[in-house]
């Protein structure tokens, strides 16, 4: 699903420079998520974990960060 969302005719508007990371472990809400922020112009991350998403924040740094509150090694709340 990512790959056709990649693919996507995007909105070039101000929100184009927003990064956004997308931290959400069930597959379909993830890629939802991510298509109606990408939709809107946003550029879009998505992980499926809590570690992955501490790793890539060690090194990066986003404007919008969209995370599920019960994720299952650490909870969103805690992340």
């Amino acid at each position: 699903m990512i790959e056709i969302l990649a693919n996507l005719d995007l909105k070039e508007n101000r929100l184009s420079h927003y990064r956004c990371l997308v931290i959400e472990d069930e597959v379909s809400i993830r890629e939802l998520i991510a298509l109606v922020l990408m939709r809107e112009g946003y550029q879009v991350k998505v992980v499926h974990s809590s570690k992955e998403a501490m790793q890539l924040l060690q090194n990066n740094s986003y404007d919008i960060i969209v995370v599920d509150w019960m994720l299952p090694e650490i909870s969103g709340v805690d992340l």
